[in-house]
């Protein structure tokens, strides 16, 4: 009956109505537990000393203990939300040569550091070449972090008559470096060029530490 119903409505609306209507008025809404304050168009997060247990993509947390804001892309792994750089977690190592070498198969430069924590690591190779034993052959160069090649680039001789020669400058980014001691290494191996001859080269390693 119509009359009954509304009588319902009328009784569940008097139940509600410290909850509904004194929280709209604080201007206020808890949601969640951990909870999570909705208030006045900004969003308060319960500040966690730990991971949460259960992950999920697209779950945000703020660890207080380590004023960071934490995220999980794939509800598998954690990642720091925006980690900042500045001069205390920043560091650049290199090493540089100008050491004629003539006629070797394999030429390189490397660098060696340690980090203390996960860290992105930009890497800058340059190897400067005269020329190759033998002439039409291309020399590939490659910058390694650890013995794996980041990323390389080729050096192509200006014709088939003439030798691979002249200076090659390779960029290369390797994120979420673990912590511990690394290699940063400028590579180039003759192959079928032959001998290679170099007279100058530099690997550059800048680690942003998280």
């Amino acid at each position: 009956m119509p009359w009954f119903r509304r009588l319902k409505q009328r009784f569940v609306n008097w139940l509600l109505r410290d909850v509904v209507v004194e929280r709209l008025k604080a201007g206020y809404v808890i949601v969640g537990d951990p909870a999570k304050l909705l208030k006045d168009g900004t969003v308060v997060f319960a500040p966690l000393t730990a991971d949460p247990s259960t992950l999920e993509a697209g779950k945000l947390w703020y660890r207080s203990d380590l004023d960071a804001w934490y995220y999980s892309p794939d509800g598998t792994t954690t990642k720091q939300l925006g980690g900042e750089v500045g001069i205390s977690n920043v560091n650049v190592y290199w090493s540089y040569s100008e050491d004629y070498i003539p006629n070797e198969d394999v030429v390189s430069l490397s660098v060696s550091f340690s980090t203390s924590s996960t860290s992105d690591i930009l890497l800058l190779g340059m190897m400067s070449i005269s020329g190759t034993y033998y002439h039409g052959y291309s020399v590939t160069v490659q910058v390694k972090l650890d013995g794996s090649t980041v990323a390389s680039g080729i050096l192509y001789p200006p014709t088939s008559s003439e030798s691979a020669k002249g200076t090659i400058t390779i960029p290369g980014v390797k994120k979420n470096v673990g912590a511990g001691s690394h290699t940063a290494q400028v590579y180039a191996a003759a192959g079928s060029a032959g001998g290679l001859y170099v007279y100058r080269r530099a690997i550059v390693a800048l680690v942003i530490e998280r």
